[in-house]
């Protein structure tokens, strides 16, 4: 997860320079990216306790 991240990043910097269209594009992406991988660690987090659910509720 880490290098797709990583390689989103270098296609960010990289189309600010010769493709700035599709910059919107790619912060979208990059955001989901971002969503996605916090919510998994906080998956991960809680999958071994008594009652996950409720838990993660708690979070937000």
């Amino acid at each position: 997860m880490k290098l797709i991240a990583l390689l989103l990043l270098v296609a960010m910097l990289f189309s600010i320079w010769r493709l700035p269209t599709l910059m919107p594009v790619l912060g979208v992406l990059f955001l989901l990216l971002s969503l996605a991988i916090s919510v998994s660690s906080i998956l991960k987090k809680h999958k071994n306790a008594e009652n996950p659910y409720r838990k993660i509720l708690k979070i937000f």
